[in-house]
């Protein structure tokens, strides 16, 4: 009888963590992504890359930020390290931003709000600022 009641003690506590297990994997799929930029944008106002955003275009992500369309094209002037190159312009690339021109440490392009942070973080980035018509 007790070699009954521990294997049931044991069957539950398995089945109880399986359980858990697959509901955490779950609740990760179901998840919207928002949510996860959401927690993002929370801290990307209090980063070291926020200050690397010229006023109008911090201006420009909260407003994306606050409608909810992270996904809104922002045209942008990056200021890099010289020399700039393909390397570099991979880099942009690779983490969202499209490149339109360059030249010398100037580069001229886009960027969604959702990958601004992204671009903001590479280590030859010194400057982002909104380009204006």
């Amino acid at each position: 009888m007790k070699k009954l009641i521990i294997c049931l003690f044991v069957s539950v506590l398995f089945y109880s963590s399986q359980a858990a297990a697959m509901h955490m994997l779950y609740a990760q799929a179901i998840a919207p992504a928002a949510s996860t930029e959401t927690l993002q944008a929370a801290g990307f106002e209090s980063s070291p890359e926020w200050g690397k955003l010229g006023d109008t275009l911090q201006a420009a992500w909260q407003t994306a930020k606050v409608s909810g369309d992270m996904s809104q094209k922002l045209e942008c002037f990056v200021r890099v390290e010289a020399p700039f190159d393909q390397g570099d312009a991979s880099f942009l690339q690779s983490n969202g931003f499209n490149v339109s021109t360059s030249g010398g440490n100037v580069v001229r392009g886009h960027v969604t709000a959702a990958n601004l942070q992204s671009v903001a973080k590479l280590p030859f980035v010194k400057k982002i600022n909104l380009a204006t018509k």
